[in-house]
Protein backbone atom coordinates (compact mmCIF):
# COMPACT_ATOMS: atom_id res chain seq x y z
CA UNK A 1 0.00 0.00 0.00
CA UNK A 2 2.83 2.38 0.77
CA UNK A 3 4.33 1.98 -2.75
CA UNK A 4 1.03 2.98 -4.41
CA UNK A 5 0.85 6.08 -2.27
CA UNK A 6 4.42 7.02 -3.22
CA UNK A 7 3.76 6.39 -6.89
CA UNK A 8 0.57 8.47 -6.75
CA UNK A 9 2.45 11.24 -4.94
CA UNK A 10 5.18 11.19 -7.60
CA UNK A 11 2.62 11.35 -10.43
CA UNK A 12 0.85 14.25 -8.79
CA UNK A 13 4.10 16.18 -8.41
CA UNK A 14 5.05 15.54 -12.04
CA UNK A 15 1.62 16.71 -13.17
CA UNK A 16 1.79 19.91 -11.12
CA UNK A 17 5.32 20.63 -12.34
CA UNK A 18 4.22 20.10 -15.95
CA UNK A 19 1.32 22.50 -15.54
CA UNK A 20 3.60 25.11 -13.98
CA UNK A 21 6.07 24.81 -16.86
CA UNK A 22 3.32 25.05 -19.46
CA UNK A 23 1.80 28.15 -17.86
CA UNK A 24 5.15 29.90 -17.53
CA UNK A 25 6.14 29.04 -21.12
CA UNK A 26 2.83 30.32 -22.39
CA UNK A 27 3.25 33.79 -20.92
CA UNK A 28 5.18 36.57 -22.59
CA UNK A 29 8.80 36.96 -21.58
CA UNK A 30 7.93 40.27 -19.93
CA UNK A 31 6.81 39.43 -16.39
CA UNK A 32 4.66 42.58 -16.26
CA UNK A 33 1.68 41.59 -18.41
CA UNK A 34 -0.84 44.39 -18.31
CA UNK A 35 -4.27 44.80 -19.78
CA UNK A 36 -4.22 47.52 -22.47
CA UNK A 37 -6.16 50.66 -21.66
CA UNK A 38 -9.31 51.51 -23.61
CA UNK A 39 -7.44 54.26 -25.46
CA UNK A 40 -4.67 51.85 -26.46
CA UNK A 41 -7.22 49.29 -27.60
CA UNK A 42 -8.96 51.80 -29.85
CA UNK A 43 -5.62 52.67 -31.47
CA UNK A 44 -4.89 49.00 -31.92
CA UNK A 45 -8.33 48.42 -33.44
CA UNK A 46 -7.48 51.01 -36.08
CA UNK A 47 -4.02 49.52 -36.66
CA UNK A 48 -5.35 45.98 -37.13
CA UNK A 49 -8.55 46.81 -39.02
CA UNK A 50 -8.89 44.11 -41.70
CA UNK A 51 -10.00 46.74 -44.24
CA UNK A 52 -6.38 48.01 -44.33
CA UNK A 53 -4.68 44.63 -44.79
CA UNK A 54 -4.78 44.51 -48.59
CA UNK A 55 -3.57 48.11 -48.95
CA UNK A 56 -0.79 47.48 -46.40
CA UNK A 57 0.31 44.36 -48.26
CA UNK A 58 0.39 46.26 -51.57
CA UNK A 59 2.35 49.11 -49.95
CA UNK A 60 4.86 46.65 -48.49
CA UNK A 61 5.24 45.00 -51.90
CA UNK A 62 5.81 48.40 -53.55
CA UNK A 63 8.36 49.40 -50.88
CA UNK A 64 10.12 46.00 -50.90
CA UNK A 65 9.24 45.41 -47.22
CA UNK A 66 7.39 42.15 -47.68
CA UNK A 67 6.87 39.94 -44.62
CA UNK A 68 4.37 37.42 -43.32
CA UNK A 69 2.40 37.46 -40.09
CA UNK A 70 2.23 34.78 -37.41
CA UNK A 71 -0.96 34.46 -35.40
CA UNK A 72 -2.10 32.21 -32.58
CA UNK A 73 -1.52 31.05 -29.05
CA UNK A 74 1.02 28.55 -27.82
CA UNK A 75 1.97 27.49 -31.36
CA UNK A 76 1.54 30.48 -33.67
CA UNK A 77 1.06 29.72 -37.36
CA UNK A 78 1.37 31.48 -40.69
CA UNK A 79 -2.35 32.12 -40.87
CA UNK A 80 -3.92 32.25 -44.33
CA UNK A 81 -1.08 30.40 -46.03
CA UNK A 82 -1.80 26.90 -47.32
CA UNK A 83 0.62 24.17 -46.29
CA UNK A 84 1.82 23.65 -49.87
CA UNK A 85 2.61 27.39 -50.16
CA UNK A 86 4.61 27.68 -46.95
CA UNK A 87 7.84 26.96 -48.81
CA UNK A 88 7.28 30.13 -50.87
CA UNK A 89 7.52 32.34 -47.78
CA UNK A 90 10.19 30.46 -45.83
CA UNK A 91 12.80 33.20 -46.30
CA UNK A 92 10.53 36.16 -45.54
CA UNK A 93 10.69 37.97 -42.20
CA UNK A 94 7.97 37.09 -39.67
CA UNK A 95 5.94 39.60 -37.73
CA UNK A 96 3.55 39.38 -34.79
CA UNK A 97 -0.18 39.59 -35.47
CA UNK A 98 -1.45 38.42 -32.12
CA UNK A 99 0.84 35.82 -30.60
CA UNK A 100 0.55 34.41 -27.11
CA UNK A 101 -1.76 32.41 -24.90
CA UNK A 102 -2.92 35.28 -22.73
CA UNK A 103 -5.64 37.25 -24.52
CA UNK A 104 -7.13 40.29 -22.80
CA UNK A 105 -9.03 41.56 -25.82
CA UNK A 106 -10.83 38.90 -27.88
CA UNK A 107 -12.07 41.46 -30.42
CA UNK A 108 -8.54 42.70 -31.09
CA UNK A 109 -7.17 39.15 -31.39
CA UNK A 110 -9.90 38.31 -33.89
CA UNK A 111 -9.13 41.45 -35.92
CA UNK A 112 -5.43 40.58 -35.93
CA UNK A 113 -6.25 37.13 -37.29
CA UNK A 114 -8.42 38.53 -40.08
CA UNK A 115 -5.82 41.16 -40.94
CA UNK A 116 -2.98 38.62 -41.03
CA UNK A 117 -5.01 36.21 -43.18
CA UNK A 118 -5.78 38.86 -45.81
CA UNK A 119 -2.21 40.23 -45.75
CA UNK A 120 -0.55 36.82 -45.98
CA UNK A 121 -2.83 35.65 -48.81
CA UNK A 122 -1.93 38.76 -50.82
CA UNK A 123 1.78 38.18 -50.28
CA UNK A 124 1.51 34.57 -51.47
CA UNK A 125 -0.54 35.70 -54.46
CA UNK A 126 2.16 38.27 -55.34
CA UNK A 127 4.95 35.70 -55.00
CA UNK A 128 3.10 33.33 -57.34
CA UNK A 129 2.57 36.14 -59.86
CA UNK A 130 6.14 37.40 -59.87
CA UNK A 131 8.06 34.18 -59.22
CA UNK A 132 6.35 31.42 -61.21
CA UNK A 133 7.53 27.90 -60.46
CA UNK A 134 10.07 26.54 -62.89
CA UNK A 135 9.06 23.52 -64.90
CA UNK A 136 11.40 20.53 -64.56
Amino acid sequence: MKKRFSFFNLCLRVLLLSIAILVSACQKSDPQIERPSTKESKGLYERWAPKYALADANDDIANDKVRVYLHGGYAAILIGIEYEDQDLVKDLPRDDAGIGCIVFDEKLRSMQGEYATIYNKRIVEWIKETHPKREN
